[in-house]
């Protein structure tokens, strides 16, 4: 019998997040640039090691989630 192993997902990419949680592509774009904090909320990520405008965004999961169960509602 195949046992169900739990994955923790931690850093997930744009595309990941955007299917989990609804998110368009302008929403993660917008959160990012004024509400979520880099090194926070996301980073970048690249081949070499270094910052440049070509990494990988990776975004933090669970503290998109947090941040979503703190966000005021009306």
């Amino acid at each position: 019998m195949n046992e169900l192993k739990q994955v923790s997902l931690i850093w997930v990419s744009e595309d990941k997040l955007m299917s989990l949680l609804g998110f368009t592509q302008t929403m993660c774009k917008n959160y990012r640039g004024k509400i979520w904090l880099q090194g926070e909320h996301w980073v970048k990520i690249g081949v070499s090691g270094e910052a440049n405008h070509r990494g990988r965004v990776m975004y933090n999961l669970p503290r998109i989630y947090a941040w979503i169960a703190q966000y005021p509602q009306q």
